[in-house]
């Protein structure tokens, strides 16, 4: 038997166990790869901001977006007092305040403040608007596959390169024989 064969690499005890270390990372490697994909590229659903809507009591209509760009302290959180959005819907607005009071009279100090300092301690206690939350969905599983199937490629070519470049070094040629014909 030649020394520059696979086959007389596998009788060596060293080169199974190579063998066997090379498959294994191949494993863990594209288990860990198709496991992020899917943890970053699975389907799931934010809410969209664009089309989700205040509707207040009073007839007007607010997107998320616009209040988020209001300051008004609006979040979506479940079970929080939103006064700020209780305040646009009871017609109380920045520009309500300036109208009345002067341009960037509540500047200084809380809007909480200022409204009690100006006699209006009557913030609407109830909720005077609805939301209509509208989602959007991100990601997909079409990403999921085809990111997983690039990678895996990716991982096969690697390793591909890997095991020539071994055969190079131990039996100098990148395409061995695998036994002498």
């Amino acid at each position: 038997m030649e020394n520059n064969t696979i086959a007389y690499l596998n009788i060596k005890i060293w080169y199974r166990l190579l063998k066997v270390v090379y498959v294994f990372i191949f494993i863990s490697v594209s288990i860990y790869t198709v496991s992020t994909i899917v943890d970053d590229y699975s389907p799931y659903k934010i809410v969209d901001w664009d089309k989700s809507l205040i509707l207040c009591d009073n007839g007007d209509t607010y997107t998320f977006n616009e209040l988020s760009h209001k300051n008004l302290g609006f979040t979506l959180e479940e079970n929080t007092d939103q006064l700020g959005v209780k305040r646009l819907c009871g017609g109380i607005t920045n520009e309500f305040l300036d109208k009345k009071y002067g341009p960037n009279s509540n500047s200084q100090i809380s809007p909480e403040d200022f409204l009690k300092s100006k006699g209006f301690y009557d913030t609407p206690k109830d909720i005077n608007y609805k939301t209509k939350t509208i989602y959007k969905t991100i990601g997909g599983w079409h990403l999921v596959f085809g990111y997983s199937i690039f990678w895996i490629l990716m991982i096969c070519t690697v390793l591909e390169i890997i095991k020539r470049a071994f055969y190079y070094i131990v039996l100098g040629k990148i395409n061995p024989p695998k036994n002498n014909l």
